[in-house]
This record gives C-alpha cells, sequence and structure tokens, in this order.
C-alpha cells in the first residue's frame, strides 16, 4: 500500500487535534505546521478539504483555528481517506480473458480487508487517548 504525503500529513495534523480534543483554545495553523512538520502553505489546502468533509470545524479572527467537528473515536482512517484520497480503495473491474474474473475478485476481496481495516481504526487509537484497537 502506498500513502501519499497528504494522506500522511492528513493524519498526523488529525492526531495532534484529537490530542487537544475538547480543550477551549483552537489550534492555529502555525502551531500545527510547526509540531507536525508539514509545509504551512501545504496544510492550509488539506485542512480545507477536511473541513468541506465535516472531519474540522474552523473559526476566523485573531482567536480563531481549527478543531475536530467529532470526537476522535467517531473518525475514522477510512473518513480520512475519503477525504483526502478518495480512489485509495477502489476495485478492479473484470477483464477480458479466462482468468479476468478470478484476478478480478481476488483484488475486489483485498480492497474490501482494506478498506475495512481503514475503517476501524480510530484518531482517538492513533492518539493514545483510549485502548488501541488494531494489531499492527
Amino acid at each position: 500500500m502506498k500513502v501519499s504525503f497528504r494522506l500522511e500529513y492528513a493524519c498526523r495534523v488529525l492526531t495532534a487535534l484529537a490530542n487537544h480534543y475538547g480543550r477551549s483554545r483552537l489550534a492555529r495553523i502555525e502551531d500545527l505546521a510547526r509540531d507536525e512538520a508539514v509545509p504551512a502553505n501545504y496544510l492550509v489546502r488539506i485542512l480545507n478539504d477536511l473541513r468541506e468533509a465535516g472531519l474540522l470545524e474552523s473559526k476566523r479572527g485573531t482567536r480563531g483555528g481549527y478543531t475536530l467537528a467529532r470526537p476522535p473515536e467517531d473518525i475514522s482512517l477510512s473518513d480520512i481517506a475519503a477525504a483526502i484520497e478518495p480512489d485509495m480503495v477502489s476495485t478492479v473491474n473484470s477483464q477480458p480473458g479466462a482468468s479476468g474474473p478470478r484476478v478480478a475478485e481476488a483484488f475486489r476481496r483485498i480492497a474490501e480487508a482494506h478498506a475495512s481495516e481503514l475503517a476501524r481504526v480510530t484518531l482517538r487509537d492513533l492518539a493514545g487517548t483510549g485502548q488501541m484497537n488494531y494489531d499492527i
């Protein structure tokens, strides 16, 4: 599996926000970029996509910043991947030829297992605010 920098950055920043979930102070983009070693100008686009997907809330102004739109246990890697890399989990259509349907079925099962694992891991797991419910 190949994970893009964009998806990795999104997961890292959301994990940082999960660690601060419930605090009254919002996270500023400059702080998130510095703490997670993500270029701030690139992070702006990622945060906008996450906000549009309903994973983040933002507020403008001197007391502005970002926070999770839902509790960390309600945001899975699947949600993040859907917002950032929607084609990450896709299936192969059956191709012509005698073995085409069998090969397509094998890749479909692999894609389903991959999607299932992505749905199982939440930001709470990554943030360390609860017991991890996945094995690596």
